[in-house]
């Protein structure tokens, strides 16, 4: 498409039209976290309320009281509590060159799309992880309710990577003894180096990589997420975050929305533009999800407090 001039209302139909489903899709997929993450049904409330078991139904051994009289078997209760997710707003913020859009056919879904989806995708990331500029309705980020929980695991305390990982005081161990199966990981993308330079006695690679794709590792099956959106290491000094990822739940309220400005200040930084006095417009795109950490009771550690489906491993 063409432009003579430009038009507020041809930009927004054609991204609202072709791209909107596409940047939320490929948000998601471009977080290194969410994919991991167990997905609920699409919300159309600003809060939704999930139900969260707290009291285990106990099983018994009926006690016997003699031949023709009936065995009595004790009652079991059950509870359930409620938390709360909140679908807070996600933005992005994309300035464009006025002339480029007026004078040639702009590549919308190539330079302006992928912006936006790593922008939200990034923002996202930091948010859950480390607790980033998060909503105040949003959880605290993973790395702050694993620290509560004593789960933070220094690289620097163990002789290797493998016993940091694997061994009953390292990471996997410590998510293992709180009742959950590590599924996943997301790492910084330093910890491939890491990884490769595990070796055994012999000088064997401790940890294989997948031979059909390049930076694809597992450890003790585990995949590796790589996040090369610097969400992991972004604060904290975190090098990997370990867990059961499918205990750790969002949901979208799908009403992606489109605004073009062209007469605002906005700020990038350090740099500050004048969008009507640099010849320029800014497309702004919001979404609107949210996420939660429900921490359902289990029978090997029934202490919410210190019981979490997460460790961290740090430097």
């Amino acid at each position: 498409m063409s432009y003579t001039g430009v038009s507020q209302t041809d930009i927004l139909a054609t991204i609202r039209d072709a791209y909107s489903a596409d940047i939320i899709t490929g948000a998601l997929n471009q977080s290194a976290v969410l994919p991991l993450m167990r997905r609920l049904p699409d919300i159309s409330t600003h809060k939704e309320v999930i139900p969260v078991m707290s009291a285990l139904v106990q099983g018994y051994f009926p006690s016997t009281t003699g031949d023709n009289i009936p065995d009595i078997i004790p009652t079991s209760g059950i509870s359930w509590e409620g938390i709360n997710l909140y679908a807070e707003k996600v933005a992005a913020l994309v300035p464009l060159p006025k002339d480029s859009v007026e004078d040639s056919e702009y590549d919308i879904e190539g330079q302006v799309v992928p912006a936006i989806k790593d922008a939200l995708a990034a923002v996202i990331d930091a948010a859950i992880l480390h607790g980033t500029n998060k909503p105040t309705n949003w959880p605290n980020g993973l790395y702050t309710t694993v620290s509560t929980a004593s789960q933070v695991v220094s690289l620097a305390a163990f002789t290797d990577l493998y016993d940091a990982l694997l061994s009953s005081t390292g990471a996997f161990g410590l998510v293992e003894a709180d009742g959950f199966m590590v599924n996943g990981a997301v790492i910084h993308p330093t910890m491939l180096a890491a990884i490769r330079e595990c070796r055994s006695s012999s000088g064997m690679p401790v940890f294989a990589a997948t031979p059909s794709e390049a930076f694809k590792y597992t450890v003790n099956g585990v995949p590796m997420s790589v996040a090369l959106n610097g969400a992991v290491g972004s604060a904290n000094n975190a090098k990997a975050f370990v867990g059961d990822f499918k205990q750790a739940v969002y949901a979208v309220r799908k009403d992606i929305t489109f605004e073009i400005l062209k007469e605002a200040t906005i700020t990038a930084g350090s740099v500050t533009i004048n969008l009507a006095q640099q010849e320029m417009i800014a497309i702004k795109a919001t979404m609107r999800m949210g996420w939660q950490l429900p921490n359902p009771i289990n029978r090997i550690n029934g202490t919410k407090a210190n019981r979490v489906a997460f460790s961290v491993l740090t430097a």
